[in-house]
């Protein structure tokens, strides 16, 4: 691996300027022919551009069924004994980041799906997660998040970067009352769009066959997802927390107020204040995404806050 102090001052800008056109790590490495861990060490002694933004990455993952043997069709419980090949290994995985309208895919060659090997799809999914400061899926927080982090473990990779999940379907079940929570019913719903029509199951089998053209029925079916799920969070994401934390101001190198939501510096306070059991606050709206939030500064005097009952 070529270090950083190996590199020639010509190469040193061409990365620099490169990651400051936000490019991933793996797209620089490929156009100047070095090794993508080369670029990732040389990151951090760079003097990039200030930080505009949280990088949120819009993914969904599509995984392998497991095959096995049984004589019921209802009412039974498949024991490991009758299971003759383990699934929820993945098949492909596409994202694409907020901002952008490109869509990215990997997924599985015939040879790695007759060896159930998606080491290639947790490499790339690992850097996806480094270049990210959270990443979005529909049901992220027990499937997607979880599925990439036990093959991330099972390839015998490192830990995955310390990154915000956000799940639209966590915030859909806590926000809202809908007919159905699934993506397919909330594009429709919201009159965002459908997802792609599989099949049903026939998709998987051609596919775990090692047929490519169903791979890339696959493949299609999965970039759909993220470009519906894409749609659907710019809808929501201004009701609730998503089941995170995540505030996207901390993501900028400014002392500017902005939304937690969005990032956006279009916020103004209303007419109404916001109470707790204790104190009141003066309530922000964002112009840009639609979100309110509470101001930081306590409106109630420490005298007020004496007298309350608890």
């Amino acid at each position: 691996m070529i270090k950083p102090h190996q590199l020639s001052p010509e190469t040193i800008q061409k990365i620099e300027a490169l990651l400051n056109e936000d490019l991933s790590s793996r797209k620089i490495a490929d156009l100047l022919e070095i090794s993508k861990s080369t670029v990732n060490n040389y990151r951090p002694q760079l003097n990039l551009k200030k930080k505009q933004g949280p990088k949120i990455a819009i993914l969904d993952v599509e995984t392998a069924a497991t095959v096995g043997m049984f004589f019921g069709r209802f009412n039974i419980n498949i024991s490991q004994e009758n299971v003759l090949k383990e699934g929820s290994w993945m098949l492909c995985a596409s994202w694409r980041w907020l901002g952008s309208s490109e869509v990215n895919s990997v997924f599985l060659t015939p040879e790695e799906i007759q060896n159930s090997n998606d080491e290639r799809i947790s490499a790339v999914l690992h850097d996806v997660y480094r270049e990210a400061d959270a990443i979005l899926a529909h049901n992220s927080l027990n499937f997607d998040h979880k599925i990439i982090q036990i093959r991330n473990l099972a390839n015998g990779f490192p830990a995955l970067p310390n990154v915000k999940v956000l799940d639209t379907l966590a915030q859909a079940k806590k926000a809202f009352k809908s007919p159905s929570n699934k993506l397919d019913n909330l594009g429709e719903y919201f009159e965002l769009g459908r997802k792609l029509s599989t099949g049903g199951i026939s998709l998987w089998k051609k596919v775990q066959s090692g047929d490519p053209e169903a791979m890339m029925k696959m493949v299609k079916y999965c970039e759909q997802d993220v470009n519906l799920l894409h749609d659907l969070y710019l809808k929501i994401r201004h009701v609730g927390n998503l089941g995170s934390n995540f505030n996207a101001a901390l993501y900028f190198d400014d002392d500017i107020p902005r939304c937690r939501t969005c990032g956006s510096a279009q916020v103004y306070p209303t007419d109404r204040i916001i109470t707790t059991g204790k104190s009141s606050f003066q309530e922000i709206a964002c112009n840009n995404c639609g979100a309110v939030h509470k101001d930081s500064q306590n409106l109630t005097t420490k005298e007020k806050r004496k007298s309350l009952l608890t």
